[in-house]
C-alpha cells in the first residue's frame, strides 16, 4: 500500500514538473539586442519562442502610445539575427524599441542614431483651417509621428508631403524615409498662412563639372537671400550674385548636400533644397536581383537572391512599407513576407562591402497577387530635353492603371490617361522613376525608368501587336502580327513566364503561339532586337481541354537520316495537318491520312511539332522529339549487313567539322552552367574564344560577359536558328558543346 501511494505521489509530481516546463517553454522570454556595426549599420538579435512571429514596435516621440510592425519569425532554436541600416524601418533615432513573440514583450532599447537627417524643403509651416500646402522631401518618406491630429491632416505621395488645417491648434509631424533618418516640421493652424521660400526645382541631379540654375521665389523678396547653410561642400558649390533670386549650383565630386536658403529681409523664413552629384566612375558597382520585382499574397513568402561584384554579403538598408511586407536576409537570399495589408513597397538593399553601392526590389502585397505582372511597351527610356513618348502599360490586377509615384518630378512631365503614360522631358539632367499600378482588388505595380541626357536620341516607334491578350488549347496554333520599333524591324522574343503554358517563336513580322501541355497563364514579351528596350508584351491564357485527336506515340528519340511512322487517332474524322513545327531544319513531317512520318535531319535537337485536325484547328496534340547524332562508324569494323526496313535509313557518315583557328581557343571545352550579362570567369573565356572562332565576336577576351557578348551570342543563336534571348541556355549549350 506504501508502495502505491509512494508511486502515486511521483507519478504526480512528474506530472506538475512536466506542466511547469510546458508552461516555461511557452513564456520563454523576448528579447532584443541592437548593436552598432559602423555608420547605419545595425545588428539586430532576437530571441524568443521557436517558429514564431516577430513584431517590432516602438515609442514616436512625444507619445505614449506605441506603434508596431511585421518583422519577422524566429528560427527552430528561437532566434533571429538581420543586419540592417538604422533607418531601415523608419524608426526615429533614440526612441524605446522593443519586440513582442507570442505576447510576451521585451525589454527595451534605443534605436541607433542615423549618420544623416533627412532633408525637407521646410521645416516649419502655418497654415488656416481647411488650407494645404505641400512639402519636399529628399527620399520618400512616411509618417512616423503627429503629435495633434485634431489640428493637421498629413498625407504622402512619393516624395511629397501634403499638409491640410483641420482646426487651429500647434503641433510637430515627425516623418522618417529608409537611410535618410527623420525629421520634424512644426506647424501652426489657424493663424494667417506666412508666405514661405519655394524653389523652381527642390531635387536637383548634377554631373561633376555641370551647373544649374535655380529661381528662388519668395513673395517678400526685397534685398535678396543668403545661403545659410552647406551640408556637404565636397558635393556642390551654391552661389548667389547680389541681390539676385537665382541660386547657381556647381556640381563638384560625387556626394549629396542639403542646401538651406533665408530670406534677408526675413531671416527667420528659410528653405533648403536636396542636390545629388555623380561621376561616370561612380556607377562601376552594382547590385543585380534574381527578380527586383516581386508579387505576393497575403502571408505568402519568397526569396530571391542578390548578385554582383560588390560582395556575397548584403544588408537590409531601408524598407518603404514595413506594414505591408518584412524582409529578412542571409548574405545573400534575402526574404519577403507579405503581411495582411495590401500596398506596394520599396526595399533598397547594400553592399556591407562596398559603402554606397544599393539596389532596389520593389513588392506588391495584394488578396490576389496571382494576375499577370504590369508590363510596358518600354521600360528603359532616354530623353532629350522637349521630347515626348507615349508607353502602353498592360496586365497587373484589373485594367485601371495609376501613377503611385515618380521619384524625381523635375526630370519630367507625366500624365496618363487608360493604358497610355505620356512623357515629356524637362531640362534637369537625371533619372526618375515612374512607378504605375494597375487597381482593384490590390495594387500590381511596376517601374520604368527615364533619363534625361544631352547625347543626342533618337527615338523608336512603340512596339504594337495585332492582338495582345489570347486564348489557347493545347497544340492550337495562333499568329500575332508585329509592327513599330526602330527602322530595321527585326523583333525577338525577350521573355516567356510560362513554356509549359503557351510555346512562342518570332519569323520576321510574325509571332507564333502554340498552346502548350500545361493549362494556365503566361506573359510573353516580344523586343525590337535593335533597341531592346522598345518592347509589347502578349497575355496568354491556355484552358485545359481533352482533345479528340490522339497520337500513337507523343515522346520520341530518334536519330538524324531516320525515319519512322506514327498514327494519328481523330474521333471526329477526317484529314490532319502539321500545324507547327519549331525546327524544321532539325524534323521533316508528312502526313497521309491519319499516317505520319517522321524523317530526322540533317540537324540535331529538340523538336516540338502541332498535329492539328484539318476541319478543326483548335483539335491538336502535342508530338516532342529529339533528333540525336547516328554513332559513329568504327573504319577498322567488319562490315555488316542488315535486313533493310521501312521504318529505318542508313545513316550517312557525319563529316567531322573543323573550326576556324583561334589563338588560345579550346574547342573541346564543355560548357555546364547558364551565362548570362555579368558572368564571368573560365566559361565566359571560353565562349568569348569559341563566338570569335565562329565569327560573331570581334571584342578583346576578357573572361566577363558584357554588352559585346551578349550581341554576339545572340548573332550566333541567330545563325543556328535559336531563339536570340542572348541566354547561354540548355540549348545553345548543346550546340556549343558539340
Amino acid at each position: 500500500m506504501k508502495i502505491q501511494k509512494v508511486s502515486l505521489l511521483l507519478l504526480m509530481a512528474g506530472f506538475c514538473l512536466g506542466a511547469l516546463a510546458a508552461t516555461a517553454r511557452a513564456a520563454a522570454p523576448a528579447a532584443l539586442v541592437l548593436t552598432l556595426v559602423s555608420g547605419d549599420v545595425v545588428t539586430a538579435r532576437v530571441s524568443g519562442d521557436p517558429n514564431s512571429t516577430i513584431q517590432l514596435g516602438f515609442y514616436p516621440p512625444g507619445s505614449t502610445f506605441p506603434t508596431s510592425m511585421p518583422f519577422s519569425t524566429t528560427d527552430a532554436n528561437g532566434n533571429y539575427s538581420i543586419t540592417i541600416s538604422s533607418g531601415a524601418y523608419s524608426i526615429p533615432a533614440g526612441v524605446q524599441a522593443y519586440v513582442v513573440i507570442n505576447n510576451q514583450q521585451s525589454s527595451t532599447a534605443n534605436w541607433p542614431s542615423y549618420a544623416s537627417t533627412l532633408s525637407l524643403s521646410q521645416t516649419s509651416a502655418s497654415l488656416s483651417v481647411n488650407e494645404s500646402l505641400t512639402i519636399n522631401a529628399s527620399n520618400a518618406p512616411i509618417i512616423s509621428f503627429n503629435s495633434n491630429q485634431a489640428a493637421l491632416g498629413a498625407t504622402v505621395s512619393g516624395n511629397t508631403l501634403t499638409l491640410t488645417g483641420k482646426a487651429a491648434g500647434t503641433g510637430n509631424l515627425t516623418v522618417c524615409a529608409g537611410t535618410a533618418g527623420c525629421g520634424t516640421i512644426s506647424f501652426q493652424v489657424g493663424t494667417q498662412t506666412q508666405a514661405a521660400i519655394t524653389f523652381s526645382q527642390n531635387n536637383v541631379s548634377l554631373k561633376s563639372g555641370q551647373t544649374a540654375n535655380i529661381a528662388i521665389n519668395y513673395a517678400n523678396s526685397r534685398n535678396g537671400f543668403t545661403i545659410s547653410a552647406n551640408s556637404n561642400p565636397n558635393a556642390v558649390t551654391p552661389s548667389i550674385s547680389g541681390e539676385s533670386s537665382t541660386l547657381t549650383l556647381y556640381g563638384e565630386s560625387t556626394g549629396s548636400s542639403t542646401i538651406t536658403i533665408c530670406s534677408r529681409n526675413d531671416t527667420a523664413v528659410c528653405a533648403s533644397l536636396y542636390v545629388s552629384t555623380t561621376t561616370d566612375a561612380a556607377t562601376t558597382s552594382e547590385i543585380k536581383f534574381s527578380q527586383d520585382t516581386v508579387f505576393l499574397n497575403y502571408g505568402q513568402s519568397v526569396s530571391i537572391t542578390a548578385s554582383g561584384d560588390a560582395g556575397d554579403n548584403y544588408f537590409v538598408s531601408s524598407n518603404s512599407n514595413p506594414t505591408v511586407v518584412s524582409v529578412g536576409i542571409s548574405k545573400n537570399n534575402i526574404s519577403f513576407i507579405g503581411s495582411n495589408t495590401s500596398g506596394t513597397g520599396q526595399i533598397s538593399i547594400c553592399s556591407l562591402a562596398k559603402s554606397g553601392i544599393c539596389g532596389t526590389v520593389y513588392v506588391t502585397v495584394a488578396t490576389n497577387s496571382s494576375g499577370t505582372p504590369v508590363s510596358f511597351t518600354q521600360t528603359d527610356i532616354k530623353l532629350n530635353n522637349g521630347q515626348n513618348v507615349n508607353v502602353s502599360v498592360y496586365g497587373g490586377i484589373g485594367s485601371n492603371y495609376f501613377i503611385y509615384s515618380i521619384s524625381n518630378p523635375d526630370i519630367a512631365n507625366v500624365a496618363i490617361s487608360n493604358n497610355t503614360i505620356s512623357i515629356t522631358a524637362k531640362p534637369t539632367l537625371g533619372t526618375t522613376r515612374i512607378n504605375t499600378c494597375s487597381a482593384t482588388p490590390g495594387p500590381t505595380c511596376a517601374d520604368l525608368l527615364v533619363t534625361t541626357t544631352d547625347i543626342p536620341v533618337v527615338l523608336a516607334t512603340p512596339i504594337t501587336l495585332s492582338q495582345t491578350n489570347l486564348s489557347l488549347k493545347p497544340g492550337q496554333v495562333k499568329t500575332v502580327a508585329i509592327s513599330g520599333g526602330s527602322a530595321a524591324k527585326t523583333y525577338a522574343i525577350d521573355s516567356n513566364t510560362n513554356p509549359t503554358v503557351v510555346i512562342a517563336s518570332v519569323s520576321g513580322k510574325t509571332v507564333t503561339l502554340v498552346g502548350g501541355k500545361d493549362d494556365g497563364t503566361s506573359v510573353v514579351k516580344i523586343c525590337d532586337a535593335a533597341a531592346s528596350t522598345t518592347c509589347a508584351s502578349l497575355y496568354i491564357t491556355t484552358v485545359a481541354y481533352t482533345s479528340p485527336l490522339t497520337l500513337s506515340r507523343n515522346n520520341i528519340t530518334m536519330k538524324a537520316g531516320e525515319s519512322l511512322k506514327i498514327v494519328g487517332y481523330y474521333s471526329a474524322g477526317g484529314g490532319l495537318q502539321e500545324a507547327y513545327n519549331s525546327k524544321p531544319e532539325v524534323l521533316t513531317v508528312s502526313i497521309s491520312n491519319s499516317a505520319i512520318t517522321l524523317t530526322g535531319g540533317p540537324k540535331t535537337g529538340s523538336v516540338v511539332v502541332a498535329i492539328c485536325s484539318a476541319a478543326v484547328s483548335s483539335d491538336c496534340a502535342h508530338l516532342n522529339v529529339l533528333v540525336i547524332e547516328p554513332p559513329a562508324v568504327t573504319p577498322n569494323s567488319p562490315a555488316t549487313t542488315a535486313t533493310p526496313s521501312a521504318s529505318t535509313v542508313t545513316p550517312p557518315t557525319p563529316k567531322p567539322t573543323t573550326l576556324p583557328a583561334v589563338a588560345g581557343a579550346t574547342v573541346s571545352y564543355k560548357f555546364t552552367r547558364q551565362l548570362t550579362v555579368g558572368s564571368k570567369g573560365a566559361d565566359a573565356t571560353e565562349l568569348q574564344k569559341r563566338l570569335t572562332a565562329e565569327k560573331v565576336y570581334s571584342g578583346p577576351i576578357t573572361g566577363f560577359f558584357g554588352v559585346q557578348t551578349l550581341a554576339a551570342v545572340k548573332l550566333y543563336q541567330k545563325n543556328h536558328k535559336l531563339e536570340q534571348v542572348g541566354i547561354v541556355g540548355p540549348a545553345t549549350r548543346a550546340l556549343l558543346n558539340k
